[in-house]
């Protein structure tokens, strides 16, 4: 190689480290991202996160229970219970089960409720799985705080409320 290629070639690493170095880290260097990106307050995500970089704000609890309905209520059961994706998921199946109203109606029709002692409660006649019955299908383990739920509905009088 001429003599005067070679110092060109060495000059041209010699630039390109120097604009490296100059990229490097100082204790004003931006942080992250493409040219460092910086430490900047990002808007909400889809999650309804705040971001700052990569942490997050836990999102404020709220009361999960508040669109169930009232504790000891059929909606209240229904919705914890019985509705798609919970431990019954009776909708999956029973697209009459649709909403708690609905599902009152058509278990009504099937005979499963009435009175303070609703055949949907009593072991032996329930088809519910929890009280020995075989719905949802499948093997199912007992679920005691549905049980007791379900049973003072019913001790209070087994209404579609």
């Amino acid at each position: 190689m001429p003599r005067g290629r070679r110092g060109l070639t060495w000059m041209a690493y010699g630039a390109s480290f120097t604009a490296l170095a100059a990229c490097g880290a100082t204790p004003d260097s931006p942080l992250g991202g493409p040219y460092g990106g910086g430490a900047y307050r990002l808007g909400p995500t889809d999650g309804a996160y705040s971001n700052v970089d990569a942490s997050f704000t836990v999102p404020r609890e709220t009361n999960a229970a508040a669109p169930a309905g009232e504790p000891g209520t059929w909606t209240h059961i229904f919705t914890l219970y019985m509705a798609e994706g919970t431990f019954g998921n009776c909708t999956h199946c029973h697209r009459e089960m649709s909403d708690a109203p609905a599902s009152y109606k058509w278990l009504a029709d099937q005979d499963y409720m009435g009175g303070t002692a609703p055949p949907l409660t009593n072991r032996g006649s329930s088809c519910l799985s929890w009280y020995g019955g075989d719905m949802p299908p499948g093997l199912q383990p007992q679920k005691p705080d549905a049980v007791t739920e379900m049973d003072a509905w019913a001790a209070a009088g087994g209404r579609n409320n």
